[in-house]
């Protein structure tokens, strides 16, 4: 019996990846098109900038959203390997939290991983922070003073950032774990954090920690329970690793645009040559992979998976 549930499912576990990538192959030799497989949307602009820098000037480069890290790898799992090319078939996955979770991640030549979490991870540094104020805020003449005093107030601020965050993917790396369903992804992170006084801390709408954790409970969908113990699960997630590997990084942009936005309004207040800056563009949380790609420098790794473009036959 056919019924509306199971219509659902069927819908589901068709991969319109693998669909598109089976429609638009061809095992012409004259054919030139390499397809990368990503994640989400905003990573096919990300990539898709950063491998046409690689590629040889005949070669077409087509990037295909899977929709989620689950899907990229299925995309992998479902082709045959024996009729397309692993030289013009390339997947990008989000390392995650897969080094806490043992989440099949496979291993192949076609296969880049991130470092960290997700690619966020590796370019909102303090490296693109300056670059990003230098360049389209205006402050192209700063010095080595200023540029200390900015790198000082980024470096502060992002320990302030990881504090807060760190018990935040404890929660998140539980409900893993323990097999919960959780849309964290609904998380606000903005509304959790603000500057002020040049120090960044929690949000006043929250009185104490455990609100916080309340909060994140709230929007992911998931009963709060105050007799989780997190510690263990935060000295899991710090055994070994810095919190740049394993803060979420969407989360991690929210502060990369948070902190940018707030140094170019109180520019003054931060530096003693009291210069001033104003962007020439809105950078946003949701935008800005998008909007910074230009400016951003992508780790040894990638570049080293990128250059099998010139390899691609």
């Amino acid at each position: 019996m056919i019924t509306k549930e199971s219509l659902i499912a069927e819908r589901e576990s068709v991969n319109e990846a693998v669909l598109k990538i089976k429609q638009k192959y061809s095992k012409s030799p004259t054919e030139k098109t390499i397809f990368i497989i990503v994640e989400g949307k905003d990573d096919i602009t990300f990539y898709g900038m950063k491998a046409e820098n690689y590629k040889h000037q005949d070669l077409r480069i087509q990037v295909i959203a899977a929709g989620n890290r689950k899907k990229v790898v299925d995309v992998y799992r479902k082709l045959d390997w024996n009729t397309f090319s692993k030289s013009r078939v390339l997947f990008i996955v989000d390392r995650d939290l897969s080094d806490y979770t043992k989440e099949d991640t496979p291993t192949d030549d076609n296969i880049y991983v991130t470092d960290n979490y997700s690619i966020e991870n590796d370019v909102c540094t303090p490296n693109t922070y300056i670059k990003v104020l230098k360049y389209l805020a205006q402050l192209n003449d700063i010095d080595d003073v200023d540029e200390t005093e900015l790198l000082t107030f980024y470096n502060h601020s992002e320990q302030q950032f990881f504090n807060i965050a760190t018990p935040i993917m404890a929660l998140i790396l539980y409900w893993k774990l323990n097999g919960i369903d959780a849309n964290y992804a609904n998380v606000n992170f903005g509304r959790i954090f603000q500057f002020e006084d040049n120090n960044l801390s929690l949000h006043p709408t929250f009185k104490k920690y455990s609100d916080v954790i309340k909060f994140v409970c709230d929007k992911s969908k998931v009963t709060y329970d105050a007799s989780i113990d997190l510690s263990c699960y935060e000295e899991l997630l710090q055994n070994g690793y810095q919190p740049i590997h394993y803060i979420r990084g969407k989360y991690l942009s929210c502060f990369f645009s948070s902190i940018i936005n707030y140094t170019v309004e109180k520019s003054k207040d931060i530096l003693t040559s009291k210069k001033s800056s104003k962007l020439s563009l809105t950078v946003g949380n949701k935008d800005l992979i998008v909007k910074l790609s230009g400016y951003m420098n992508i780790p040894i790794s990638l570049h080293n998976f990128l250059s099998k473009l010139k390899l691609a036959s």
